[in-house]
């Protein structure tokens, strides 16, 4: 009886080990599984992830290039359209071609990435080169050869780039972009060709950098030529795989994918002791737990990219807990914020610039019209004083209508500033004495202080109308016995020019609206002036600040950047 009963509880000890070992055995299998999903799942969504931002900053890379390339291109076309720039050809042509245009093409190249313009023959023969601030040795200085025979050619838009020319010992790499010079006559072949030698480098530096370890690396490819780091360094070729976007002609933009991640082998070993505690009192359970937890944090990811794919670009996701899947909720949600403010500003520009030629060109359709209607006006006989009075009126509002588009005009299309010092005493106390009669008549008291000692670089009209614009809607908010003061001020930022007055200020509601075109609280107003002055201050390098309160006022600043403060010379301009 005794050995039967050992048999039997040694049976079942045997028993109990293996459901033991099984249990083991089956809490192993689900969390390999469980792992291997889970990583999986990663790794895609990581993968998928990845390639979206790497394209994303491809072409954050091909709008900055794009934007240099178009303002080297436009200056070549605006120099190649001078009157007498042919001549440039010719044997000495500083003897008869006008100064100004000569000013304007070393004005042009005088940037850090111009090494200088080149003048090419038909025949791509040099004729002439112009060093820029960068320039050394040949062709500008010294003697050498430029062989731009062997340099591959390909269009970019009426210009043609030449290049790039890989580096060489103590030179570093450099492109052509070429213009052709307008012909004389209609239908001339172009006598040569305008071109700028830029530094390649300034325009790799735009590549994104190496992101971290096993992180994305990009380079320029040129066909026939190989591939530029953001460097300018050459090297001939380029793994397989590889993410490209076309850029001009045989110049192609592309990025190698980077390293995904894989689990650690911590948080395995983790993941492993954590199932195999649990799967002691019930494996099932803690299966079907892990399995649901993980597809309720991976299935909003895949939802969140689906509907990012499909456009919905304020699609987010909420953070929870502290491991891997909320790191990438979290950079999922930074990416698609970016994404959205880069697409909101995109989309607000070509808002702003369609908004722009639509304005400016109804503006012209109305102004030739309204010319002929005031002529006509003018021409009809002043029978009776009611007919002079109507016909008064009507060339009255004629006129305030072609103010009004004036001032569109000038705030979609505003004139580029000519840059001269402006001696700021002397614009501050014409401007008070084009004022005073205003301020006399409504009774306001306008000090000016006119003793400041700087000039700065700007646009002497542009300015006057800006400061005039100002100091007229401070008396016209200032009631009579108000005063209104124009002062300036040094500080660690620049220069200020301020007017402040004591109207009735504005509410932070106004305060927010002042400058957007055709906002006024005048009953005369267009609600153009300060759109109009705000442009014109950004041409000419200040910011327009404003400071008002109901009841006390309101103080405009206008700012100018330290680097365009300078000391009176002769050829200041002073009023």
């Amino acid at each position: 009886m005794m050995r039967q009963q050992a048999k039997i509880g040694f049976w079942k000890n045997s028993l109990v080990r293996r459901y033991l070992a099984f249990s083991l055995l089956v809490a192993i299998l689900p969390l390999t599984i469980t792992a291997v999903l889970y990583d999986s799942l990663t790794a895609n969504l990581l993968k998928d992830m990845d390639a979206q931002q790497d394209m994303l900053q491809l072409r954050q890379t091909q709008s900055s290039m794009e934007y240099m390339m178009r303002q080297h291109r436009n200056a070549l076309r605006a120099i190649s359209e001078l009157p007498g720039i042919n001549q440039l050809l010719q044997p000495e042509p500083a003897l008869t071609l006008p100064r100004q245009v000569l000013n304007l093409i070393y004005f042009d190249i005088d940037r850090p990435e111009i090494y200088g313009a080149i003048l090419f023959d038909r025949h791509w023969q040099l004729k002439r080169a112009f060093p820029g601030q960068s320039a050394s040795g040949y062709p500008y200085w010294g003697e050498g050869d430029l062989n731009i025979a062997t340099l591959p050619r390909f269009p970019y838009g009426e210009a043609l780039l030449l290049g790039p020319q890989k580096p060489l010992t103590a030179q570093s790499g450099w492109y052509l972009m070429a213009f052709p010079l307008s012909a004389n006559l209609s239908g001339e072949v172009s006598p040569g060709f305008i071109a700028f030698q830029i530094r390649l480098a300034s325009l790799t530096q735009h590549l994104p950098s190496i992101l971290s370890e096993g992180g994305a690396q990009s380079c320029l490819w040129v066909d026939t030529l190989g591939c530029f780091d953001s460097l300018g360094r050459w090297r001939d070729s380029l793994p397989e795989e590889v993410i490209s976007l076309p850029l001009w002609g045989g110049w192609t933009l592309a990025m190698i994918p980077r390293v995904l991640p894989s689990l650690g082998t911590n948080q395995q070993r983790f993941l492993l002791a954590l199932m195999a505690i649990l799967s002691v009192i019930g494996v099932c359970v803690f299966f079907y737990l892990v399995v649901l937890r993980i597809r309720g944090r991976v299935v909003p990811l895949i939802h969140a990219a689906d509907a990012i794919s499909q456009g919905q670009w304020d699609t987010r996701i909420t953070p929870k807990g502290n491991d891997e899947i909320t790191l990438l909720a979290t950079a999922f949600n930074q990416m698609t914020s970016r994404l959205n403010a880069l697409l909101i500003a995109q989309s607000d520009m070509e808002r702003k610039a369609v908004w722009g030629e639509f304005a400016t060109g109804i503006a012209h359709e109305i102004r030739n019209p309204l010319a002929t209607i005031k002529v006509c006006v003018q021409a009809l006989p002043e029978q009776d004083d009611e007919n002079r009075e109507l016909r008064e009126m009507m060339v009255t509002e004629i006129d305030r209508i072609n103010h009004l588009i004036s001032n569109l005009l000038d705030y979609a299309l505003p004139p580029q500033p000519n840059g001269e010092p402006v001696l700021l005493s002397g614009l501050l106390h014409r401007l008070h004495v084009l004022v005073s009669p205003l301020a006399k008549d409504k009774g306001v008291l306008l000090s000016t202080d006119d003793d400041c000692p700087y000039a700065v670089m700007a646009d002497a009209g542009q300015l006057q109308q800006i400061l005039m614009n100002l100091l007229i809607n401070a008396v016209e908010a200032t009631s009579s016995g108000g005063e209104v003061k124009m002062s300036f001020a040094e500080d660690a930022k620049g220069l200020c020019v301020m007017v402040k007055d004591t109207g009735e200020g504005m509410t932070e509601k106004q305060l927010a609206m002042v400058t957007e075109p055709f906002y006024t609280t005048k009953t005369t107003g267009t609600g153009l002036g300060l759109a109009v002055s705000l442009c014109l201050a950004k041409q000419n390098h200040a910011e327009l600040g404003f400071d008002s309160k109901p009841g006390h006022g309101t103080t405009v600043i206008m700012r100018f950047e330290k680097d365009f403060i300078c000391e009176p010379e002769t050829n200041t301009v002073n009023y």
